[in-house]
């Protein structure tokens, strides 16, 4: 959703650990947030459920056992939280970032029918050649470490130490986390 401005009014943030499910509305022009704690009936009842232990179950899942009842919740590596679209289209624009690296990989889950796509904006906010929105291949599935890829295969590297913008464009889709890593050999 875009404010008359142009920029996105509310982004829903949404994480489930547990029987506890945080919803957290962020008004992105404002820098606001504000948070609401659901919590189900059983949790409701009882004390919030005290971890016994969190370890890694696989590449992409911890585990969280609860001490008392021996039950087994699982998270997704580094997805506590995300920024979602749902089948409306929605955007996130990042403030001015500088850094190194020569690849983008984000930590996304989309739907079969969803997609994220990322444009790379000079800190005025004009895409950069290469980078732009209709370069971007989609990114469609669920990975921890899915590399951005542009039409023209242009090297993110050259923009190391340069203010950049991200803009993400998404339908239907978690973004948990974006970073720059050395570029991989394919």
């Amino acid at each position: 959703m875009k404010s008359p401005r142009g920029h996105a009014e509310t982004t829903h943030i949404n994480t489930n650990i547990g029987c506890l499910g945080l919803i957290a509305s962020v008004c992105m022009v404002g820098v606001q947030m504000t948070a609401t704690l659901q919590a189900s009936a059983q949790d409701q009842q009882h004390a919030t459920p005290a971890p016994l232990n969190i370890v890694p179950t696989g590449d992409a899942e911890m585990s969280i056992y609860h001490s008392r009842s021996g039950h087994r919740y699982t998270l997704r590596t580094d997805g506590f939280i995300s920024v979602r679209a749902g089948a409306a289209e929605g955007e996130l624009t990042t403030k001015p970032v500088r850094f190194a690296g020569g690849e983008l990989v984000l930590n996304v889950s989309t739907s079969a029918s969803g997609s994220v796509r990322v444009e790379i904006q000079d800190d005025a906010g004009v895409p950069l050649a290469g980078f732009a929105l209709a370069d971007c291949l989609p990114i469609v599935g669920d990975a921890i470490e899915r590399a951005v890829r542009w039409s023209s295969d242009p090297d993110v590297g050259v923009l190391a130490g340069k203010p950049v913008r991200l803009r993400f464009v998404m339908k239907e889709a978690d973004l948990f986390s974006f970073r720059l890593r050395e570029k991989r050999l394919k």
